[in-house]
């Protein structure tokens, strides 16, 4: 439901509960931002295997996917166990699923009309 709003910038599942964040300030938000990625972006250039994203959305289960400001992750070649998601695989996967095609016939069936 908290994909469907496409205008909206940032919102987290927390627990199945979507949250938006507050205003961001300069002083309280954005300029400690920035000095954050800032060093993140030293140690990980400087750390072969260290990959850093900023303000990704992190998906830890169904019910929780936090959008934290950075994340530094261990890349998978050098043991790291965090796996990057490819959507358009997923979707494909998700299309062609047992559970997709009875869920199609439920609508279909729910909605002759159409």
């Amino acid at each position: 439901p908290h994909l469907a709003s496409s205008h909206l910038k940032k919102a987290e599942l927390i627990k199945g509960v979507v949250y938006m964040p507050a205003a961001r300030r300069f002083k309280s938000h954005g300029q400690p931002h920035g000095q954050l990625i800032t060093w993140f972006g030293v140690y990980a250039s400087l750390t072969p295997g260290v990959a850093l994203d900023d303000a990704p959305t992190v998906r830890l289960d169904f019910d929780n996917e936090p959008q934290p400001d950075a994340v530094l992750m261990i890349e998978e070649h050098c043991g790291g166990q965090a796996r990057l998601s490819n959507v358009l695989t997923n979707l494909q996967q998700g299309l062609t699923s047992p559970e997709h095609k009875t869920f199609v016939q439920k609508l279909v069936k729910d909605n002759p009309s159409q």
